[in-house]
């Protein structure tokens, strides 16, 4: 398991589809050191030693720039 400090989930605005913008990222300290796109997944796309801290993650509201730079980020 990581070194983690805090996991959150940002959740931008839905695609022009429909589709969910959730990520999840992982912070050490001030530091991302992972993140990733929960799309209809939910906390079941982060590693199973993450689950439990993604399950219990504050959500986050972002524009879709941020979104996607956090995104990048992973």
């Amino acid at each position: 398991m990581l070194n983690t400090s805090m996991v959150f989930m940002f959740v931008a605005p839905n695609d022009p589809n429909g589709n969910p913008r959730h990520v999840y990222a992982v912070f050490e300290g001030d530091r991302v050191v992972g993140s990733w796109d929960a799309g209809y997944q939910g906390y079941n796309a982060v590693p199973d030693d993450l689950r439990d801290l993604a399950r219990r993650a504050a959500t986050i509201y972002v524009p879709v720039s941020e979104y996607r730079r956090i995104v990048k980020l992973g």
